[in-house]
């Protein structure tokens, strides 16, 4: 997905865009939900992260450890 590099690179509205593209491809494409809703919780967008990172689970209940722990680290600073 272009939309990593993106993020990698702080390009957060392309990003976004990838990211939202990817999902309205795939509705239920939870690696595109997940990696929006870091770059929105590193915008400080909390409602659009949180959001994002429910429907992810919604779509996957077996990652919601793996998700809550990458949005902990996110808000830590600990992950790009």
């Amino acid at each position: 997905m272009p939309g990593l590099r993106y993020h990698e690179n702080g390009h957060w509205d392309l990003a976004i865009a990838d990211f939202t593209k990817a999902i309205e491809l795939d509705p239920e494409h939870l690696p595109a939900y997940a990696e929006r809703a870091f770059v929105y919780m590193e915008r400080g967008e909390l409602d659009l992260s949180i959001a994002d990172f429910t429907k992810a689970i919604e779509l996957d209940p077996k990652q919601r450890r793996l998700l809550l722990r990458q949005g902990a680290d996110v808000s830590q600073g600990r992950r790009t």
